[in-house]
C-alpha cells in the first residue's frame, strides 16, 4: 500500500472526530481510552474528551505530534513526545495511539521500548 498523503490540519481533525465513540487501547499497556466527545470549535485548544481520564489531549498537541511524525518519518513516544508526558499534560500515550489509529494503514509500530511509529 502506498504511503498516505500527509493530512492538513483540517483533514487531521476530521479524522480525529471520526474516533468519537471509539475505544482505543494504548500500544504497550493496553489501557482502554473511550473517546466520548471531540470538540470542534476550530480552536487550537479543542479537546478530545476521554471517559474517566483526568487529562485531555488538545488539538494543537495532536497536530504538532502528527507533523513531527511526517517530518521525521517516525515518531518515538519517549523522546519525540516527552513534552506531552510531563505534568500537567500527561497525554503522550493517548496522542501516540490516536495518531497510530488514524495512520494505521500506513505505519508500522514497534511496541518495545522505546515505542516508535514508522511511516511505510
Amino acid at each position: 500500500m502506498e504511503r498516505s498523503p500527509r493530512l492538513n490540519n483540517y483533514q487531521l481533525w476530521e479524522e480525529v472526530k471520526k474516533l468519537e465513540g471509539a475505544t482505543l487501547y494504548t500500544f504497550v499497556q493496553g489501557e482502554a481510552n473511550t473517546i466520548i466527545k471531540v470538540e470542534d470549535n476550530n480552536d487550537r485548544l479543542d479537546k478530545v474528551i476521554i471517559k474517566e481520564r483526568n487529562t485531555t489531549p488538545i488539538r494543537e498537541d495532536i497536530e504538532a505530534a502528527y507533523k513531527l511524525m511526517y517530518c521525521k518519518e517516525s515518531l518515538c513516544r519517549d523522546t519525540d513526545l516527552n513534552w506531552l508526558a510531563q505534568p500537567p499534560k500527561l497525554t503522550s500515550s493517548i496522542i501516540f495511539r490516536i495518531i497510530g489509529e488514524i495512520e494505521k494503514d500506513f505505519i508500522d509500530v514497534d511496541k518495545s521500548p522505546p515505542e516508535t511509529i514508522y511511516l511505510r
